[in-house]
């Protein structure tokens, strides 16, 4: 048997750092931006996430690509 995947759906999601809470704990907020073509390469992506992070108050900590992959027996 044989499996395929096919990239259903793509996401990239910034990750903010607002400062530390009164607790002393770090308070971060996440911002998700849906239907990003799987096409597109890994560095574009980034790049893309930076210059939005460049436009923003708070200071972006981290990029994650969430995918949805659809597995497939051919």
């Amino acid at each position: 048997m044989a499996v395929e995947s096919n990239i259903n759906n793509s996401k990239l999601q910034l990750k903010y750092n607002y400062g530390v809470g009164e607790d002393g704990k770090p308070i971060s907020k996440s911002k998700t931006y849906s239907n990003i073509n799987s096409a597109v390469t890994d560095q574009v992506k980034y790049d893309v996430a930076v210059a939005i992070g460049n436009l923003q108050a708070n200071t972006l900590e981290e990029v994650h690509v969430i995918q949805d992959t659809v597995l497939i027996n051919i």
